[in-house]
């Protein structure tokens, strides 16, 4: 996989940097961009963030102090071990700076901390990190595999065509695939969530190139042939109406879930505020014992 990345990644370079002087190139590439990094309307809402089911332990057992903590990783190790061992290992080094901090540790706290913070980070080896740049581009390529690999899953001869077009003409490629995206992705994606109305995109989809392809036909028949051929786009009309309900149908069901669900959701947060207005000074206290127990803990390392 990973060799399939990189040898995607240098053919879009071919057919966009390497004609950086073409802007047309560049707008087809930044088309591109936007489609993989844009949010896929509900579909990509819902796989990221499932609603929990009603009174499921995730909701019965929410921690209303689930916080973040903003405290570096010195912070989090900083005990008064740690502290004594890099006053007595700067009081070899540079005595005057450890004088400096002991007086200011009985001073003033907060600044003291500050300085020790300092200390640490100049004895920390600095751990290279991949350029920007570059993390940007490899996700992108990333993405960009990650639909291949699908679309040749799903629609192994249009993915043979596009390859093909990938080492004909890298720059045509990149358009095709843009097209490709657009009319794709959504299904892609709404496979994660709701597989029963992606099957239903799938057909309504198949029914348009059968539609298009007995056009043609029509256009270059005989009129005796003619005759079967409008029978048979027909046919092909009605099913994809069919189909087009299906789906708007699918839809419906499972917005209405989606629906239910947070209504029942919303009825559940007003309870529980109703609650935490109840309770508000024994959960103060009960925080408080737990941040005075982690301090305590903390000094005794």
């Amino acid at each position: 996989m990973k060799s399939n990345i990189w040898r995607t990644t240098s053919l879009l370079e071919r057919a966009v940097f390497m004609h950086s002087n073409q802007p047309a190139a560049w707008r087809l590439l930044f088309v591109i961009i936007a489609g993989f990094i844009g949010v896929s309307a509900i579909a990509d809402e819902t796989a990221s963030n499932p609603t929990p089911k009603p009174g499921s332990a995730e909701e019965k057992n929410e921690d209303i102090w689930k916080e973040y903590s903003f405290s570096s990783e010195e912070d989090l190790q900083l005990t008064e071990k740690q502290i004594q061992e890099i006053l007595e290992q700067l009081k070899k080094t540079d005595p005057q700076r450890a004088a400096q901090l002991e007086t200011l540790q009985k001073k003033n706290t907060e600044k003291f901390i500050a300085a020790i913070r300092d200390e640490i980070r100049k004895h920390k080896k600095p751990t290279p990190e991949q350029p920007k740049q570059e993390k940007w581009k490899e996700e992108l390529f990333k993405k960009h595999e990650a639909f291949l690999v699908w679309f040749k899953k799903e629609y192994p001869q249009d993915h043979k065509e596009l390859i093909d077009l990938q080492i004909e003409d890298p720059e045509k490629y990149v358009q095709r695939f843009m097209d490709l995206m657009k009319i794709y992705e959504p299904i892609q994606k709404m496979e994660r969530s709701n597989p029963k109305l992606a099957d239903t995109m799938k057909k309504n989809l198949e029914l348009q190139k059968r539609r298009d392809a007995l056009l043609l036909q029509i256009r270059i028949a005989s009129k005796d042939q003619q005759l079967k051929l409008v029978e048979d786009l027909r046919s092909v009309v009605s099913q994809r109406f069919d189909t087009i309900v299906l789906e708007k149908q699918l839809q419906y069901e499972w917005l209405r879930k989606r629906l239910d669900d947070m209504t029942k959701k919303v009825e559940d947060r007003a309870k529980e505020l109703e609650s935490l207005h109840k309770n508000k000074e024994q959960s103060v206290q009960d925080r408080m014992n737990e941040l005075m127990e982690r301090t305590e803990k903390v000094n005794w390392d």
